[in-house]
C-alpha cells in the first residue's frame, strides 16, 4: 500500500505540472495503475488502463508504441479480471497493429504472443495455448536470447501449461530450465525464481522424484524465508508443500517435523489468516494420521474444520476434503456416527456453486459408503447413482467405488 501512496501522490503531482494527457503523467498513471492491480484491485487497475489507452490514441493514434505496450498489459489485467473475450479482443487487435507497424522480430511481439497464450489457456483453448508458448519460445530464444525476460517466462508458462495438461514428461525439462536459468540471470531470492522453483518441485513431485522434489522445495523455502519471511503466505505454501511431499514420500520424520513447524509459524503470527490456519492444522492431521496417533489427528483436523469456517472458506474444495479426511480418523477410532454426521455435513457443502464436478463426487461417495455400512442400502445407492450420472472427468478410484455401492446387494 506504501508503493501505491507514493505512486499515487506521483501522478497527481504530474497532473498538476503537466494536465491530464500529457506523456509524463500517462506513464505515472501506468505505474500507480500497476500497483493498484497488485494490491489485489483488478477491476480499478482496468478502468485505469483502458483511460490511458483512448489518452494515448488521442494523442499519437492506436498504434503508437505506449499505446501498443499499454493494450499488451490491459489484454492481461483483463484477463485477471476474469473478462477473458475481451482479453483475447484486445490482445488479437495488439498483435494485428505490432505486426503492421513493426513488423514480425519486434520484442513486443513476443510479449504480446505471451499474452495470446494466456489468453487461449483462460478461456479453455490449453492445446492452442501450448501451441502458441512453444512456437514463440522457439522464436524468441533465437531472437531475444534465452536469458530475456520474456523468453524465460515462455519457457516458465509453456511448462506449467503441459504439467496442467499432464503431459509431466514434456513439463520437465521446461521447467528444471526456467528455474535453473532463473536462479542464474535474476538471483537465487527473486520472486521469479521462487515462483519457477516451487512449479518445478511439483512437476518433480508428480513424477515420483521425491527427494529431487524435497531439495528444490528446501531451497525455496530457504529463499522464501530470508527474502519474505517465515509467515508470508508463499513461505507458509511452501512448507506445506515440502510437508505433503514428504509425507507422500512416506518421509514421515522430516514430515512431522516441518508440519509442527508450520503450526507454530502459524499460532506465533496473529496477522496470519484462519485459512493458512487452517492449512497448518490440516497437514499436521495428516501426518498424525499416517503415524497412526488417530486422536491426535481428529483433533488437528476438527481444529482446521473450525478455522476454515471462520475463514469464510468453509465451502471450499479444501475444507470439504478436511471434513472427508476428519471422517477416516474417527472411523478408524470407532467413532461412526460422529463419522458419518461429519459427512453429512461434507455433503451439504459440496452442493454449493463453483466446485469442481470431483469434490461432490468425492463427497457423496465417502457419504454413501458410510451409509452403506449403517445398513441404509437404498440411500447410499441413491448418491452412487448421482455421482455415476454426473461428470465423467471424475476420480477413476471414487467412480469405481460408486460403483461397488450401486451393484451391492
Amino acid at each position: 500500500m506504501e508503493a501505491e501512496a507514493f505512486k499515487r501522490e506521483t501522478f497527481e503531482a504530474c497532473i498538476a505540472a503537466h494536465g491530464e494527457d500529457h506523456e509524463q503523467t500517462l506513464v505515472a498513471k501506468k505505474q500507480l495503475a500497476v500497483a493498484v492491480g497488485q494490491n489485489d484491485r483488478i477491476e480499478e487497475a482496468v478502468l485505469m488502463l483502458r483511460e490511458i489507452v483512448a489518452a494515448h490514441e488521442r494523442r499519437t493514434g492506436s498504434s503508437s508504441f505506449r499505446s501498443l505496450v499499454t493494450r499488451v498489459d490491459l489484454s492481461e489485467y483483463l484477463r485477471q479480471a476474469g473478462l477473458l473475450e475481451d482479453s483475447l479482443i484486445q490482445i488479437e487487435s495488439a498483435i494485428v497493429d505490432i505486426r503492421e507497424t513493426f513488423g514480425e522480430r519486434h520484442p513486443l511481439l513476443y510479449k504480446a504472443r505471451l499474452r495470446l497464450g494466456s489468453a487461449l489457456v483462460g478461456l479453455g483453448r490449453r492445446d492452442e495455448g501450448i501451441t502458441e508458448f512453444e512456437s514463440t519460445l522457439a522464436v524468441a530464444t533465437q531472437d531475444l536470447g534465452p536469458d530475456d525476460a520474456t523468453t524465460m517466462e515462455l519457457q516458465a508458462q509453456l511448462a506449467r501449461y503441459l504439467f496442467l495438461s499432464r503431459r509431466v514428461a514434456e513439463a520437465l525439462p521446461h521447467a528444471r530450465e526456467a528455474w535453473e536459468r532463473s536462479q542464474r540471470v535474476l538471483g537465487e531470492d527473486s520472486a521469479q525464481t521462487l515462483v519457477r522453483g516451487g512449479a518445478y518441485a511439483s512437476v518433480l513431485g508428480s513424477m515420483g522424484l521425491a527427494r529431487e522434489a524435497i531439495l528444490v522445495l528446501e531451497s525455496v523455502l530457504a529463499a522464501q524465508d530470508r527474502r519474505l519471511g517465515t509467515t508470508h503466505p508463499d513461505s507458509l505454501m511452501s512448507l506445506t508443500n515440502l510437508t505433503t511431499v514428504q509425507l507422500n514420500s512416506n518421509e514421515l520424520e522430516g514430515a512431522a517435523c516441518n508440519a509442527q513447524e508450520l503450526v507454530a509459524r502459524v499460532e506465533g503470527d496473529p496477522a496470519v489468516g484462519s485459512d493458512r490456519r487452517a492449512g497448518a492444522r490440516w497437514a499436521l492431521a495428516r501426518v498424525w494420521r499416517e503415524l497412526g496417533d488417530h486422536e491426535s489427528a481428529a483433533a488437528s483436523f476438527a481444529i482446521a474444520s473450525e478455522c476454515w469456517a471462520r475463514s469464510g472458506n468453509g465451502r471450499s474444495r479444501y475444507a470439504i476434503f478436511g471434513l472427508i479426511d476428519e471422517a477416516t480418523v474417527l472411523d478408524a477410532l470407532n467413532r461412526h456416527e460422529e463419522a458419518r454426521a461429519v459427512l453429512e455435513h461434507a455433503a451439504a457443502l459440496a452442493c454449493g456453486p463453483d466446485l469442481t464436478p470431483d469434490v461432490p463426487a468425492r463427497a457423496f461417495t465417502s457419504l454413501a459408503r458410510s451409509i452403506r455400512q449403517s445398513g441404509d442400502l437404498p440411500r447410499a445407492r441413491e448418491l452412487a447413482e448421482m455421482v455415476l450420472s454426473g461428470s465423467s472427468s471424475i476420480e477413476p478410484l471414487v467412480r469405481k467405488y460408486a460403483q461397488e455401492i450401486l451393484e451391492a446387494d
